[in-house]
């Protein structure tokens, strides 16, 4: 039995692939292939596709796993080689909300974006190029910095040196249009996937055709799925599993403990992005990811639905009146991070917060309880161990337990072996130290 003709068209993205951290995986993979709409692909999805031939199965979007408008005994067999990492081309739908085909195998690639997820990936020796801001890294990177770059996003990124180094897939994110990249790639065999964190909630770009995500409200809500998608695109699956393996053993028991905890009784946390400069107006936005994961009650002037960043006075922050503020510093500090042990940039911009005029009067400081964080730990792969800080600076008593520096050493072990780094002994990742 055939069903022809057949393909369900893409609902939004925020409806179709949403992503609620919980103990369980709870939300759908992507990918073709996944006919019963879980989380990976593997057995399960042949049962599923071979119950809608036999009209037993309701069709599902991805059921049609060699995406060619037909669901029939071909999808089994694309399930079955994409189980043994054997498949000719993959179909998913990137971060951009667009349906894209993968042509397999994939060996050279340039990571845009996400070059630590293809680091934890263990795929370093895939890569021929990089964006420029990884050379400049060679302490948190010290494989993937001695890479050609490829120049800088901003203005735009350099495509003469993308093609002359020839990759099979450039990974991008959803804040590289096509017309920058895409458009110059046509004629050429290198293709472009957008696979880096988002939103739950969309919106649409009308000029690129892409789904542009509020970056001020960025949870990264999307993290364990995009690892599982780039694990299937470079046939990295177990890894990627582990990955998630390892996320949800830190998140979910966090999760646990705070669940009983209403909202009106959680503490309330400014977030503020690296903004030192000794200006009374502070710069506000949300790069401390998983603020809410760790349970606090973020505060910010107005709707989280406008610009990433905001310049907010300090009269209002002292009106707000935080619990706890904890500040994001860059990888670009001088010292502190994976760089040295020296915290100078981290207690001068604490010492910046503190001296603000009349920021006595707050809970935050009033309590000792102003943090400073590096972006390091505090989003991407590494989001879980800034959750776990986060939880013991809003919770000290619930998380006595709690020993992220372990959870950081255990990150740099498993997943970024190449580091060699002792973090108990050395560099600055969070300001006062525990």
């Amino acid at each position: 039995m055939k069903i022809t003709s057949f393909r369900i068209a893409v609902m939004t993205l925020c409806a179709l692939l949403a992503f609620v951290p919980a103990g369980a995986s709870d939300f759908t993979l992507g990918i073709f292939g996944n006919a019963n709409m879980d989380d990976t692909i593997d057995e399960l999805d042949i049962e599923y596709v071979q119950g809608i031939i036999n009209g037993i199965n309701e069709p599902t979007q991805f059921a049609d796993a060699n995406y060619d408008g037909v669901i029939d005994e071909n999808d089994i067999e694309q399930i079955k080689l994409v189980i043994s990492s054997e498949e000719k081309k993959l179909t998913l739908i990137d971060d951009s909300g667009k349906i894209v085909t993968v042509t397999k195998p994939v060996e050279k690639i340039i990571p845009i974006y996400m070059a630590d997820s293809v680091r934890v990936l263990g795929a370093n020796d895939m890569v021929v190029g990089v964006e420029e801001s990884i050379n400049n890294q060679p302490e948190y990177y010290p494989v993937l910095s001695q890479k050609p770059s490829v120049g800088t996003v901003s203005p735009e990124i350099n495509i003469e040196r993308i093609i002359r180094l020839d990759p099979d897939l450039v990974i991008a994110s959803v804040y590289t249009s096509p017309d920058i990249l895409d458009d110059h790639l046509k004629g050429t065999n290198i293709q472009v996937v957008r696979i880096y964190p988002r939103n739950e909630d969309a919106l649409g770009d009308v000029k690129t055709g892409l789904h542009m995500f509020r970056g001020n409200e960025i949870m990264w809500p999307s993290l364990v799925e995009d690892m599982l998608k780039l694990g299937y695109v470079l046939n990295k699956v177990d890894t990627a599993k582990e990955y998630v393996e390892w996320y949800y053993s830190i998140v979910t028991p966090i999760e646990e403990r705070i669940s009983h905890i209403q909202e009106d009784e959680r503490p309330k946390i400014y977030t503020e992005d690296d903004s030192r400069g000794g200006t009374i107006e502070r710069q506000t936005s949300a790069h401390i990811m998983g603020t809410l994961t760790a349970g606090g009650n973020r505060i910010g002037p107005g709707t989280f639905d406008l610009a990433a960043d905001r310049i907010i006075s300090v009269e209002w922050l002292i009106a707000q009146n935080p619990d706890v503020i904890v500040a994001r510093i860059g990888s670009g500090s001088s010292t502190g991070g994976y760089k040295s042990s020296e915290n100078t940039d981290y207690r001068e911009y604490y010492n910046e917060i503190m001296g603000l005029p009349g920021i006595k009067q707050i809970n935050a400081v009033k309590n000792n309880r102003v943090h400073i964080i590096c972006d390091h730990i505090s989003y991407r792969t590494a989001l879980p161990i800034g959750i776990a800080y986060q939880a013991k600076w809003y919770y000290p008593e619930l998380f006595a337990d709690l020993d992220p520096q372990a959870l950081h050493q255990e990150y740099i072990d498993r997943f970024c072996s190449e580091l060699e780094f002792d973090v108990h002994e050395d560099g600055v990742f969070v300001y006062p130290p525990l």
